[in-house]
């Protein structure tokens, strides 16, 4: 735009009258700033639903093979069954506390 154009503009929106704000604008605006929101606080999501937003299509299947697994150790360890570490545990325990000198 030249100087003459941006005047005019300037000259024309000096002239305007601002546009007046409704008669209750500040008991509206007071009473909208001093209500109190009630903010509900979202409860927390499921196992199920942190698995479907990563793993669209496989939370089930995960889900299924996590309760498996801990139904499967809990049976096992029911039964009698020796855990996988026990070995590796008893042959630190040998070892450490041996009384054989050598």
């Amino acid at each position: 735009m030249n100087k003459n154009k941006i005047k005019q503009l300037m000259d024309r929106a000096r002239a305007d009258e601002c546009p007046a704000a409704p008669p209750d604008f500040v008991e509206d605006t007071l009473r909208m700033a001093c209500a109190q929101v009630v903010v509900a606080t979202p409860a927390l999501p499921s196992i199920n639903h942190q698995l479907n937003s990563l793993f669209s299509r496989v939370s089930l299947a995960c889900l299924s093979i996590i309760i498996l697994a801990f139904m499967l150790d809990w049976g096992l360890t029911a039964a009698g069954f020796p855990q996988p570490d026990d070995g590796a545990s008893q042959v630190t325990a040998q070892s450490l506390f041996s009384t054989d000198e050598m």
